[in-house]
């Protein structure tokens, strides 16, 4: 999947971007826990068969950190799904942890 493919999945409200490396984060303001879980694992089985078609060996571990009011602080937030991604990398990868958590 390119980056115009995902770009084209996504609401006019979110936001894409890449954090370094292989670590990439979207900010889906407005969604809940449960349908960003829901919309996080079907763009990674969309990504999946992307790399499958490529015969890419590459899969996604990915850490979604849900919150009922945004916090103020962004880089709270990232630090907070980046935690659960390498939780998710450290206990056996290819998944996605969805974690809701309060805002300060």
């Amino acid at each position: 999947m390119r980056c115009r493919r995902l770009r084209a999945r996504l609401r006019a409200s979110d936001i894409a971007g890449r954090i370094g490396g292989d670590e990439f984060a979207l900010l889906l303001p407005g969604m809940d826990g449960a349908s960003a879980k829901a919309y996080i694992e079907d763009l990674r089985h969309r990504l999946l068969q992307a790399m499958r078609g490529r015969q890419w060996p590459v899969t996604f571990s990915i850490g979604v950190a849900s919150y009922a009011r945004a916090p103020a602080d962004l880089e709270g937030l990232l630090a907070e799904a980046d935690s659960l991604m390498y939780e998710v990398k450290n206990g056996g990868r290819n998944r996605v942890l969805q974690k809701d958590l309060s805002s300060p």
